[in-house]
């Protein structure tokens, strides 16, 4: 399969993710500030879901862009990919009803760190389809981002155990790591 195809694929996926994710979002059926207020919560992990998806599909994007070949591997990784971040709008929505509630933190803060390792998945499958080196192909920046990222995913994981509204901040923390621009390392 062509890279164009798997792009595509993908930029179709994740659209139809974010219109999940925003129809996961209830209205208030009262027209006022106290019920618009009631909805702070839910809107706030909608964001910080959002962010996440939105920020893993410009990754994507990047990372696409520098590629040249793709086999059998780079497919199977990036559906693996597709298929965590399809749980995500599930997941939000549960979450948002209650972040004090421990089953739906600890789920939120649980599908983060499979989403993270499979995009570290497809990042190695693309290296190795295109014979690049860490060293070569991406920088030092990013591999020290994907160990923070699951460091503290799980720190989150167990923490959200004890306090279930810091699941939150997983999704804040990875959205903070991945917004600082990389730095480039040429071939």
């Amino acid at each position: 399969m062509s890279k164009s195809r798997i792009e595509a694929f993908t930029d179709g996926v994740v659209a139809i993710i974010i219109t999940i994710l925003v129809l996961d979002l209830k209205l208030p059926e009262q027209h006022t500030w106290a019920a618009l207020w009631q909805m702070r919560m839910p809107f706030v992990v909608y964001v910080a879901s959002f962010l996440m998806i939105a920020e893993i599909w410009n990754f994507h994007h990047q990372m696409f862009a520098a590629v040249e070949k793709t086999d059998a591997h780079v497919l199977w990784a990036n559906m693996n990919l597709l298929f965590w971040m399809s749980l995500i709008p599930a997941v939000t929505a549960w979450y948002g009803t209650d972040i004090f509630a421990r089953p739906s933190a600890m789920l939120y803060a649980l599908i983060v760190l499979p989403f993270n390792i499979s995009f570290i998945i497809l990042n190695h499958a693309v290296q190795h389809a295109n014979q690049l080196s860490t060293k070569a192909g991406t920088s030092a920046d990013s591999e020290r981002r994907n160990q923070w990222s699951l460091i503290i995913n799980v720190l989150v994981i167990i923490i959200t155990f004890f306090f279930p509204p810091f699941a939150l901040l997983s999704m804040i923390l990875n959205v903070i790591i991945w917004l600082i621009p990389l730095r480039r390392v040429r071939r």
